[in-house]
């Protein structure tokens, strides 16, 4: 097994296993859901193809991605969210089991990782009532 931070952002899946990562920090970390992947990603369509083989819009599938380090699964209910008062985009994940938000700190790192602009929740807090410790960035490159 094998750390790939040059794979970070990347959702993969492997050939004939219906599960779908992300590649983040460069270990793989599973996406539980199809809700997961409606409240995070631009393109998510599931398709069926004549070999029944199934996969998703903009997942790479690959014979090596069992090769990858495992990393801790999404949330559930992984979000992207901002702070009435600032302009930073975060993504709710978790470290350890609690809550934290990881600052998106660019527009390049929120394409290389296919979040969807249009899923950013809005709250109306400042952003140091959030209450969420830092986790590490999520950057690109």
């Amino acid at each position: 097994m094998t750390l790939r931070p040059d794979l970070n952002g990347l959702r993969m899946q492997q050939y004939g296993d219906p599960r779908v990562y992300l590649v983040d920090q460069g270990q793989k970390r599973w996406i539980p859901s199809p809700a997961v992947m409606g409240f995070l990603f631009r393109t998510w369509t599931y398709h069926y193809d004549l070999a029944e083989v199934t996969h998703w819009d903009s997942v790479i599938l690959d014979l090596d991605v069992n090769q990858i380090d495992d990393g801790p699964q999404l949330p559930n209910d992984s979000i992207l969210f901002m702070a009435d008062d600032s302009p930073k985009v975060f993504l709710r994940d978790t470290l350890g089991g609690n809550y934290v938000k990881r600052w998106i700190t660019s527009p390049d790192a929120m394409d290389r990782f296919q979040f969807d602009w249009g899923k950013i929740n809005h709250w109306n807090i400042p952003l140091s009532a959030v209450g969420y410790p830092d986790g590490p960035n999520i950057n690109w490159p």
